[in-house]
């Protein structure tokens, strides 16, 4: 875990930090197993970065738990997500870095 959380906050953050576009939602999704100081840790590095969010879900299928929360927000049910007019998923690793204008092109 440490190294997923050096690799996070090296490579995978920064990018979603230094967006041009600030319209965008960075939802993470984690299992609702992981320990509370992951937890604590994670939401310390996120702090001040209004446009993520940490959701914990029970064991599943990614894809799946993506497309139930992306759906229910556009049908405005309650959900820790705002509602979504547009949405695009994709599965990061904590490794894997985009620059910082990644929003914009794909939703552009």
């Amino acid at each position: 875990m440490e190294e997923r959380f050096r690799h996070f906050d090296c490579l995978c953050l920064p990018g979603f930090k230094a967006q041009t576009d600030p319209d965008f939602l960075f939802a993470i999704l984690v299992g609702d197993a992981m320990p509370a100081h992951w937890i604590e840790r994670l939401a310390a590095l996120i702090a001040g970065f209004p446009q993520s969010v940490i959701l914990s879900r029970p064991p599943g299928p990614h894809r799946k738990a993506c497309q139930n929360d992306h759906n229910d927000s556009r049908q405005g049910k309650p959900v820790p997500l705002p509602r979504l007019d547009t949405a695009g998923e994709a599965e990061l690793k904590a490794s894997f870095a985009i620059d910082a204008d990644q929003v914009l092109r794909v939703f552009a």
